[in-house]
Parts: C-alpha cells; structure tokens; sequence
C-alpha cells in the first residue's frame, strides 16, 4: 500500500491507515494477487478515502455488476468502523471501474433523456442497484425536459424516465 499526501489531519491519518491495514488484510485472506493504493485522500471531493485496488487478480473482486465490489467496500467499513468507532466512509474502486461505473450510467441516462424528451413515452430501465440509481437520478436531475422516479422493490427497483410535462 503507497500513501499519497493525505494532509495535516491526525484523524485523516488514522482513518487512512485503519482502512488501509483492512483492505490489504483482506485481500491477502483473500489469496488475490493486487496492490492497493490510496488515489484520493479524506476532505479531497468531500468524502472518506478512495483506494484503487490493481494486480494480476483484481478483475476478480469486481464480480457482476459490481457485486463482489460493493461487498469488498462493505466490509472494510465495517471493520475499519469497529476498529475507530466511526464509519470511514472508504470507497474501494477496482482498475477505475467505478469511475468507468459512473460515465456509463450517465451516458446510459443522457441518452435515454433525449428518447424521452423527443418521442414524449416513458422509458423503465433495468433493475438497478441503489448507488447505480442515484447516479442516474443525479445525472437528470437539471434535465428541465424528464423526470425521474424508482419503482419496485428490493433487487428488481428499476428507474421510470417521464417526460416532464406527463406530471405537470
């Protein structure tokens, strides 16, 4: 694990290293060949601490849809929240894929925004995981022409892209 300037700040400092000892603890129960490294630090974007996770095996951890990450991201908070008593709020990304994550949902969103607006019907978009739907949410939330809204339960919540003036 390298450590990239993370500030002044005593507690920014623990949280990085609790997280840090975690993850790598982790990924060696794990067997899985990769190195992690701290890419953003706390208060940098607002937010806990941003590891990147890259090795031979790390394509691994990233699972389906981002499945065995989110788990991966789970439990290190967990741990780390035990070990400092507070929750570190550490976002754990595989090879960027989070970010790859993010600029596809929105591209997905911004295109479904224009079928929306042009052809005037609602468009339902597959199931969606809550991170995932937030982003799309977030992504057309200035969009003036579409409104959004989440239906269902559970695993099978999807996204409902309307036009804006069906609610008007």
């Amino acid at each position: 694990m390298s450590i990239v300037d993370f500030g002044p700040d005593e507690v920014a400092g623990d949280v990085v290293k609790a997280v840090s000892h975690v993850l790598d603890n982790l990924l060696s129960q794990m067997g899985v060949d990769a190195v992690s490294t701290l890419r953003r630090s706390i208060g940098e974007e607002g937010g806990g601490p941003v590891f990147n996770i890259e090795g031979e095996d790390s394509g691994l951890l990233i699972g389906r849809q981002g499945e065995t990450l989110r788990s991966l991201q789970f439990l290190v908070n967990f741990i780390a929240n035990i070990q400092l008593g507070f929750r570190p709020n550490a976002i754990i990304d595989v090879g960027g894929y989070q970010e790859r994550r993010k600029k596809s949902l929105q591209n997905m969103a911004r295109n479904v925004s224009l079928t929306v607006a042009q052809s005037g019907r609602s468009i339902t978009l597959e199931p969606m995981t809550a991170y995932d739907r937030r982003l799309v949410h977030l992504a057309l939330s200035d969009n003036p022409e579409v409104v959004t809204q989440s239906v269902g339960s559970g695993a099978d919540r999807q996204i409902v892209v309307s036009p804006a003036d069906i609610d008007e």
